[in-house]
């Protein structure tokens, strides 16, 4: 039964999903129906009721995705940033909900200045969007640069202009005073200004995170935040030039929501849905730590995790720390250079006199063998510069900083196409092929029985086979 269960869990996963698009799209189309006819109602408390129930609907769902982001995100600093899009967006959803819903009068200050709450939201939700991908890529012990804090001075300086413009307006200009102010508004240079951060920083976390992402996710679905934001774009220019009237609070959040959903959905933000087949596979509770790769072993027999599974090469010094479950894939090291390099074969580094650069990711095994001494097979610690990540060393590699990288297939095939005018060495040039296997602590041979059962059944009913299928494939 659990075979079966396996078996369908793509399938299964992808319902649920529709499921769950659907039972959203329909509460969303009864909240929209509910303002629209509302107001025609001939009895106040129906009206009440309507109100309350839309209002209710709106809260309720935006609260059960906040709350799944904490369940869903990998990377804590992630989580961290998008819990706190989260409770700004409710900020903004209940501080509408007080503005138009709890307060009668259109004079008083205190619902000018509800108003003006809205713009919390707007101008610091997409800013937290470039602290997010500062933090992609990177490990969870990772903390953003100082100067980064400095982005935050253009939005607060806006704020202020915001909260402020009963004394200047030169952000809405009120024709009539403030009788009626509601009705009788423009916008002044000001506006124009939040409207453009929001739409430019927007657009900045959706280019960079396609740029910056290293899953490989569904190539469709990562299409998706670019279409929303286009859309956004032009639905902001359109409300802007008042050629049509909404609900712009919750169109604002139904719409950040939908991009970053987009963005978790087809793995630019990584999440733990990628891992749905291994939760599939076993009872125990799992936690997904993103950490730097040359610290899981030491965090292993350190008891800071209970194993290490990060496409990890067995090795006899690896062993000596720590046990290995059975294989679960074969993995292959190529070389990546520049399109103009001498170097054409894996001979030539080797070559008697040869000096070139070697570039590597820090504590993989194509630092661990390149690093060795040519009697060993490797080319000896002075020709090998190793990086905290893949990415960090074919931007030197691009740079020429060094002359070639050595890194697994898979992520060197992401990094060919995401860089002009580097390629893999073609033909029979793998500088290793090796073993993928699970790391757990010596003394914890129990996990390790766990792990080799699943992994058993994993690979019997063919989960496995597709996974490396899709991740890492066979060739150049």
């Amino acid at each position: 039964m659990l075979k079966g269960k396996r078996c369908c869990s793509v399938l299964t996963k992808k319902k649920s999903l529709a499921k769950t698009a659907l039972v959203v799209a329909l509460m969303m189309a009864v909240a929209f129906v509910f303002r629209m006819i509302y107001e025609d109602l001939p009895n106040a408390m129906l009206q009440a009721i309507m109100c309350t129930t839309r209002d209710a609907i709106h809260i309720s769902l935006l609260i059960s995705w906040v709350l799944s982001l904490h369940r869903r995100l990998v990377n804590k600093n992630v989580r961290r940033i998008m819990l706190i899009v989260g409770g700004l967006m409710i900020f903004w959803l209940i501080d509408k909900i007080v503005k138009w819903d709890f307060t009668g009068s259109v004079t008083h200050p205190l619902v000018r200045y509800l108003w003006y709450g809205f713009y919390v939201g707007m101008l610091f939700v997409p800013t937290l969007g470039a602290f997010i991908i500062n933090y992609l890529g990177k490990p969870e012990n990772y903390t953003h640069p100082k100067k980064l804090n400095y982005l935050l001075t253009p939005p607060i300086i806006m704020l202020i202009a915001v909260f402020t413009n009963d004394l200047h307006q030169k952000v809405f200009v009120f024709y009539n005073g403030f009788i009626n102010f509601d009705l009788e508004y423009g916008y002044d240079w000001v506006y124009y200004i939040v409207m453009a951060w929001f739409i430019i920083m927007g657009f900045y976390f959706v280019v960079m995170m396609l740029l910056k992402s290293r899953v490989p996710g569904s190539r469709k679905l990562q299409k998706m935040p670019i279409a929303i934001m286009a859309f956004a774009a032009l639905f902001w220019i359109g409300y802007s030039m008042k050629l049509y009237n909404c609900d712009l609070t919750i169109m604002d959040c139904l719409i950040i929501v939908l991009l970053l959903e987009s963005a978790i959905q087809s793995g630019l933000l990584p999440s733990n849905t990628r891992y749905q087949e291994v939760f599939d596979s076993t009872t125990v509770p799992v936690q997904i730590v993103d950490t730097e790769f040359d610290s899981i072993i030491t965090g292993v027999t350190e008891g800071k995790y209970d194993f290490g599974m990060a496409g990890m090469t067995v090795t006899e010094d690896r062993l000596k720390s720590v046990n290995f479950s059975t294989s679960y894939a074969k993995g292959v090291q190529v070389i990546i250079v520049k399109n103009d390099s001498p170097i054409t074969s894996i001979d030539d580094l080797s070559a008697e006199g040869a000096t070139y650069k070697i570039g590597v990711q820090q504590g993989t095994t194509g630092d661990i063998y390149a690093s060795d001494t040519p009697e060993n097979g490797g080319f000896g610690e002075d020709r090998v510069t190793s990086y905290n990540t893949g990415a960090e060393a074919v931007l030197a590699l691009t740079t020429g900083k060094v002359d070639c990288v050595i890194i697994d297939n898979e992520p060197a095939k992401s990094f060919v196409a995401a860089n002009e005018g580097i390629h893999i060495l073609a033909g029979d040039n793998e500088y290793a092929i090796e073993d993928y296997a699970i790391c757990v602590a010596k003394e914890n041979t129990a996990l390790l029985e766990q792990i080799n059962k699943a992994l058993a059944e994993l690979t019997e009913d063919g989960t496995i086979a597709k996974i490396i299928e899709k991740y890492i494939p066979s060739g150049n």
